[in-house]
């Protein structure tokens, strides 16, 4: 039996563990050529401008007041009427 000498230990696996991630480096790499745009590229502007147009549009719909109809000011509250308020609930 020879002497143990720990340089030796783990090459095997250390090489396995290479392979792999440059393995995954280059698939990401390929995935990110095949699949990646520019922000400036016209096409991609002309999706995210039609996306957006939507959005704001359905948006301003939904939280707008509608043409015409002012905002009304609330009823007084039984406060102004020079009443003391009376308290909603006795604590324990």
């Amino acid at each position: 039996m020879s002497a143990y000498n720990p340089n030796k230990q783990g090459w095997g696996f250390a090489a396995v563990v290479c392979v792999i991630t440059a393995g995954l480096f280059f698939t990401a790499k390929t995935i990110h050529a095949r699949t990646y745009r520019h922000p400036r590229d016209p096409m991609t502007q002309q999706v995210y401008h039609e996306r957006d147009v939507v959005k704001h549009e359905a948006a301003s719909g939904e939280h707008a007041a509608p043409a015409g109809e002012a905002h009304e000011a609330p009823p007084a509250a039984a406060h102004d009427s020079g009443k003391a308020p009376e308290p909603a609930a006795k604590k324990h």
